[in-house]
């Protein structure tokens, strides 16, 4: 009986022990905390972030341990920005900072009407509060559709997705807007000005397409091809011919989406040459161009000025002059040796 007696209480208290021992390990292992909360500051020097919640400011401090999240995708610590929006896991290190584990976080955003729209900002209205958003790399879609800033429209319904700048100030990252339908509008013509202070052509419709002159801003958006190729603004001339797609802006002005012109050209037998023109013939009507720079091919071959004769048959690419004339861009000239 003394013996039973005693193996109880051998085993009573073993097991007292290792509950003591089980017990001393978890008081010595670190809590975690989850908060929910919205960052308010962000210091890179000291890998550090700042978030706001239940009106309690805390600061953790970011490691190459920190699992960092920011709309679903795994990001860096340069990624996160002022007024991101999620869940904060972290724990006390001895020392009693603040040690993240967890960063989940989404972009915030904001819904309401467009009331006003400049070159670099948007104002949002939503019930009686108006908030301004700084443009600037921002991705914008109107209608599902990607678009530029010009082509939103006052009044038209918007979720803007922003972030806090350090300087003060909101920047919208991502704007996804609805409203009615943009109306798109495409003529053929030819260019009669070109305003480059101003970023602007001035191109004539044909007469089917009305005969007023249409003046087009070009932006870096614009499309812009000569002769199948795609252009700079730069290479548009006087007389080039082709397709004018454009749309029109809140002010009523005409922006450019796409211009796809080509070199005009004409055809007939050379009359004459001088040491810096060439008269072309065709039917009753005689032509003077420019030689300048200008390529000349004859029979296939390339030539100088002197190599025309008079009678080749010849097909000439040209453009107006600002000051007056035609400027021959290039000459393909065939007769006999």
């Amino acid at each position: 009986m003394k013996k039973i007696t005693f193996f109880l209480a051998l085993v009573f208290s073993l097991a007292v022990f290792a509950t003591a021992v089980q017990a001393q390990g978890d008081r010595s292992a670190p809590k975690h905390y989850y908060r929910n909360g919205k960052i308010v500051s962000i210091d890179k020097d000291a890998s550090s972030v700042t978030f706001l919640s239940q009106k309690r400011r805390r600061t953790v401090f970011v490691d190459t341990e920190t699992w960092i999240r920011k709309n679903g995708t795994e990001v860096s610590f340069a990624e996160l920005a002022l007024a991101d929006k999620g869940i904060f896991k972290y724990e006390k290190t001895d020392s009693g900072q603040l040690s993240a584990i967890k960063i989940f976080v989404n972009t915030p955003f904001t819904t309401g009407k467009i009331s006003k729209i400049t070159t670099d900002t948007v104002r949002l209205r939503h019930r009686r509060k108006a908030q301004g958003f700084l443009i600037n790399s921002t991705t914008i879609y109107r209608n599902k559709k990607e678009i530029t800033l010009s082509e939103l429209r006052i009044g038209d319904q918007a979720k803007i997705f922003y972030n806090k700048l350090e300087t003060g100030g909101l920047l919208a990252h991502k704007i996804k807007a609805t409203g009615r339908a943009v109306k798109h509008y495409r003529k053929q013509g030819r260019i009669v000005a070109i305003d480059a202070d101003n970023n602007t052509i001035k191109f004539r419709p044909k007469k089917r397409m009305g005969r007023r002159n249409l003046t087009l801003r070009i932006t870096g958006d614009t499309w812009i091809k000569k002769n199948g190729r795609t252009a700079i603004f730069a290479k548009l001339a006087l007389a080039d011919k082709g397709t004018f797609k454009y749309f029109k802006t809140k002010n009523n002005k005409l922006r450019a989406l796409k211009v796809f012109v080509k070199t005009p050209f004409t055809t007939g037998k050379i009359g004459s040459t001088t040491t810096d023109t060439v008269t072309l013939k065709h039917r009753r009507k005689s032509r003077v161009f420019k030689i300048d720079h200008t390529k000349i091919r004859r029979n296939g071959k390339d030539v100088h000025l002197p190599a025309l004769r008079p009678g080749d048959q010849a097909k000439i690419f040209y453009n107006k002059l600002r000051g007056g004339g035609l400027w021959a861009r290039r000459i393909k000239a065939s007769g006999a040796n």
